[in-house]
């Protein structure tokens, strides 16, 4: 099933990409980009849905489930919230893009309960390529997802950062390092390296 939505993201993007760059400003490329975007929604709903069954039959603390398929690569894993420490997150052992998180415990608060899930994805492919700016994506996409048995879990209040690696391919970016904030100092910090 992966693979299915994997090869129609995959699609998406390669004929969304053509019909920009073949006639900027028409209206029917304006209508397809629409369509496009709604269906880029519905294969990220998909592969939610999905991640949530294969994550629905985990035991705390096993091994990830990792998917790869072709440009897309996922890891699926349910940590104890008690035991669960400052990590490195990545979708495959082999990924250059990760996630450095603070404790479960300092993440969620007492809105941790038994048990959290993550899916944690990374491709080379745009899922945005619908948008105006779309070319200026060089990196590959991340996304990293917290689930409770009673659905998202949402991330605020953030006390240490999380942090987030994600390699560029060479000369499109001039190396450098700065502490990016989304809010005043201590208050939901996001740091980008």
């Amino acid at each position: 099933m992966f693979a299915a939505v994997v090869n129609v993201l995959a699609s998406s993007s390669k004929s969304s990409g053509q019909g920009i760059d073949t006639a900027e400003g028409n209206t029917t490329d304006t209508n397809n980009l629409a369509k496009a975007k709604e269906a880029v929604d519905g294969i990220i709903g998909v592969i939610d849905s999905l991640s949530e069954l294969v994550i629905s039959r985990k035991r705390p603390d096993a091994e990830p489930t990792v998917i790869s398929q072709g440009p897309f690569q996922i890891a699926l894993q349910r940590q104890s919230c008690r035991d669960t420490g400052p990590q490195i997150v990545r979708p495959t052992g082999q990924s250059d893009t990760w996630f450095r998180i603070p404790g479960f415990s300092t993440l969620f608060g007492q809105s941790c309960g038994q048990s959290i899930s993550m899916e944690n994805y990374e491709t080379s492919l745009n899922p945005y390529f619908y948008a105006n700016n779309s070319d200026k994506i060089k990196s590959p996409v991340a996304s990293l997802k917290f689930r409770s048995d009673s659905g998202p879990v949402e991330v605020n209040d953030l006390q240490v950062p999380i942090d987030v690696m994600m390699p560029q391919k060479p000369g499109t970016v001039v190396v450098q390092t700065e502490r990016g904030e989304t809010t005043p100092t201590g208050q939901d910090v996001m740091s980008v390296r």
